[in-house]
């Protein structure tokens, strides 16, 4: 898709933009001059009416102030620029890409309620802890979106990774929840694995073996129901999730349950906000942006009929 032709489209969305950016440079610009004139003036006059000690400190002050303010400002500043850039530029890209998607920016924790889908809590929580950074939300018939950081923190060390998650609503009648995971946690779990998921209880789940297979070497799959993850579990869907795993590294994550199908995919380091340097890096971000939501709508599609078929009965 070529995505520098959706974006003339909407020329009057990308002016409106352009001067946002041009005011925050002008800003940025004005107050660094002023920062460097204030701190002098300053010195100055105080070293004129009052000693060299007074002038030296009055300056040291006059510094301090101004880094402070300066941060304050310039983040409120970016901050403005990027709300409007996600307000303005993204739902209009999103509905040439898909009219059924709709977009918006959501400061919540809660959304999907991902640390009791239980993705990224791979043991009881005196393991590891998890914290969701604010997220944007995408929704349309085929399901929804979610971007984060998901920080794990383990004692006083903590790990940041930025997912793209992506959550499909089908009512296949489960029962119970079956987790796929890569099969490093696993390892790392060692005799804490059969701990998974119970958060101190006694274990509830099973370390399901589907035989020796590609899928099997990747994936870890912890399930309350045996019977029901091998009929949902089957060849296609096994196929497919190895392919997710080739595609996007040993960090794919899924849980099934009931009717919320969620799957993680890692965005490494794909960020989704503006650069602020110029027009064109924005357009290449912007790109960047419509390739990474038309290849995961092209995965929930075919994760959606996966999951519609293993619905339907099985035929003999």
């Amino acid at each position: 898709m070529k995505f520098e032709a959706l974006l003339e489209k909407i020329p009057a969305t990308f002016e409106n933009l352009e001067a946002a950016r041009r005011e925050y440079l002008l800003f940025e610009k004005v107050f660094l001059i002023l920062c460097v004139l204030l701190p002098c003036i300053v010195l100055l006059i105080t070293y004129a009416v009052s000693s060299e000690t007074s002038a030296f400190w009055a300056f040291l002050l006059t510094v301090a102030a101004e880094v402070c303010v300066y941060e304050f400002l310039i983040r409120r500043k970016r901050s403005n620029y990027i709300q409007r850039f996600r307000d303005d530029v993204f739902p209009h890209l999103i509905r040439l890409i898909d009219e059924d998607l709709e977009y918006r920016f959501e400061l919540t924790k809660e959304t999907f309620d991902w640390n009791a889908g239980g993705l990224f809590t791979p043991a009881s929580d005196f393991l590891q802890k998890i914290e969701m950074k604010p997220a944007v939300l995408m929704s349309g018939k085929g399901g929804q979106f979610l971007e984060g950081d998901i920080i794990l923190r383990t004692g006083r060390q903590s790990e940041t990774q930025r997912f793209l998650f992506l959550s499909v609503d089908c009512d296949c009648g489960l029962e119970s929840r079956t987790y796929l995971l890569p099969k490093k946690i696993e390892r790392s779990l060692g005799r804490f694995s059969q701990f998974f998921h119970t958060w101190g209880k006694p274990p509830k789940t099973e370390l399901i073996s589907l035989g020796d297979t590609d899928f099997d070497k990747q994936f870890s799959v912890f399930s309350f129901s045996e019977e029901e993850t091998k009929v949902l579990l089957r060849k296609e869907m096994q196929e497919f999730m190895v392919a997710l795993q080739s595609e996007f590294g040993d960090t794919v994550r899924a849980q099934f349950f009931n009717r919320r199908i969620l799957l993680a995919l890692p965005l490494t380091n794909q960020s989704l906000e503006p650069s602020l340097n110029c027009p064109a890096d924005d357009l290449k971000q912007l790109t960047r942006f419509g390739d990474i939501i038309s290849r995961r709508l092209e995965i929930l599609q075919e994760f959606d009929g996966l999951m519609r078929d293993r619905c339907a009965p099985e035929t003999v």
